[in-house]
């Protein structure tokens, strides 16, 4: 019942307010409004129109439909699996289409004095202020806020830093829970090249709220440009930008730093090369290394064919992330497969039959791991109470599986995008020269992992948790 109802609160969170406010992710401000109006209001409007359509609706075919499969949605998403904001996208057609049937309702006369359809339209109005109400005091906080920080940032730009200061406290001071306007005053004295000031407000968003994500990416250039020692806090940017998000992480880069003077191309093949794989191993270094970072020590490998250049990449990134924490080399735990669900099938009743069978095993597509999972469960094994799995490529079926697999995702869209932008490039006669691009993977965390328990074995049956 406790999961049930965290899940559904969290399905219908007002989840622009929530990071706009609560969590303080470092969005445009048009964004973060755009969010709010296309999506909370979306949602604070069509909870109590489609409780009336669901109570005093016409019946019919339609709203049969409706109301059923909002219903097995919501089961499914909320009671037996698990959620996540983007779900609701697949049943928010179903509950407009239902708002419109409760609006209809409610434009009749005779059918919303019917006690059902008032009730229903009280509750449904009572959950929305309920669910706007956690909102209330950070909003109004923030608002009270916002003149002294347009103030600070005008008085920064205009080189009148100790007046700025002083408006930035003022708004410390009247939004004290937030991280917000130390986090635009570092911004502001960043641009102006303060490095050193930059760093204390930076340092003071932090102490609000630690995990907020713009200080640690931008101080490694402030302390740099400061001339402070800078490799710390380079590596902590970099391993955030592996094991959080790495696109958000670059584009709060390119938003807060002055451009890089050089991207990172390298000469190709052909005149127009679009390339990820060079950068596979590090999808293999990010799966192993959070297997890694769970326990885990004795990780298995399923590759596949040999020769093939994105599984020998991912190999390699398996094998350097077990050679960095002291887990030797691999050896005796590579198996291959053939990056179907059959071949990782076979694969994985090949390791679970090994004299010593890891406790997690890394997968180097998804289709395979699919296929893993299924000779797991064959064998009575639990995932992942007794193995974790990871796989590679973030196919859209990896949700759904169960568990729902953690998978290391491909830059899919950024590469087609980048593959009509180098071809446009080459028409309009800007770029002659060949050029490779490599583009980071990100690891995509979800339910196939857990901490390593301690096993023992089960005869004809692989292993159960001890």
């Amino acid at each position: 019942m406790e999961k049930a109802w965290r899940n559904l609160q969290h399905i219908v969170r007002l989840d622009g307010l929530h990071l706009w406010l609560r969590i303080e992710e470092p969005h445009p401000w048009w964004r973060q409004a755009l969010l709010v109006l296309l999506d909370d209001t979306v949602i604070l409007a069509v909870i109590p129109l489609f409780l009336v359509f669901a109570a005093a609706g016409a019946p019919s075919p339609t709203r049969s439909l409706i109301l059923l499969w909002a219903g097995y949605y919501l089961l499914m998403v909320v009671v037996v699996f698990h959620n996540e904001i983007r779900y609701r996208s697949t049943l928010l057609p179903f509950v407009l289409a239902g708002a419109a049937g409760g609006a209809a309702v409610l434009r009749d006369p005779e059918r919303r004095r019917r006690p059902l359809a008032r009730a229903a339209l009280v509750l449904g109005t009572a959950s929305s202020v309920a669910l706007l109400v956690p909102h209330a005091a950070p909003l109004w906080r923030a608002a009270r806020a916002w003149p002294e920080i347009r103030a600070a940032r005008r008085l920064v730009a205009a080189g009148d830093v100790a007046a700025a200061e002083r408006h930035a406290f003022a708004a410390a001071s009247l939004d004290r829970q937030a991280a917000r306007p130390w986090l635009a005053f570092g911004s502001a004295l960043a641009k102006a090249g303060h490095a050193d000031g930059a760093l204390d407000a930076y340092r003071r968003a932090e102490e609000r709220k630690p995990y907020v994500w713009t200080p640690r990416l931008v101080r490694p250039r402030l302390l740099a440009d400061a001339g402070r020692p800078a490799a710390e806090a380079l590596a902590a940017a970099d391993a955030f930008s592996w094991q959080v998000d790495p696109w958000l992480a670059q584009e709060i880069a390119w938003r807060e730093l002055a451009p890089p003077a050089a991207d990172n191309a390298h000469p190709a093949f052909s005149n127009l090369f679009v390339q990820t794989e060079p950068l596979a191993d590090l999808g293999g270094l990010l799966a192993t290394r959070h297997l890694l970072s769970l326990g885990h020590r004795r990780i298995a490998c399923i590759g596949g064919p040999d020769g093939i250049a994105p599984s020998e990449q991912r190999i390699a990134g398996w094998r350097t992330a077990l050679a960095d924490a002291g887990c030797g080399t691999g050896e005796g735990l590579l198996w291959h497969g053939n990056f179907t669900s059959q071949g990782g099938y076979e694969a994985m009743h090949a390791v679970l039959r090994a004299p010593e069978p890891p406790t997690a095993v890394f997968v180097c597509n998804d289709l395979m791991a699919m296929g893993a999972l299924c000779a797991a469960h064959e064998r009575d094994l639990r995932v992942p109470e007794a193995l974790s799995i990871v796989g590679f490529d973030d196919i859209e079926l990896t949700a759904f599986t169960s568990p729902p697999l953690t998978t290391v995702a491909q830059p899919k869209q950024r590469i087609g995008a980048l593959a009509v932008d180098m071809l446009l490039e080459r028409i309009d006669g800007k770029r002659q020269e060949t050029r490779k691009v490599m583009l980071q993977p990100e690891l995509r965390v979800r339910s196939s992992t857990a901490p390593v328990a301690p096993i023992a074995p089960a005869a004809g049956s692989g292993r159960q948790p001890a």
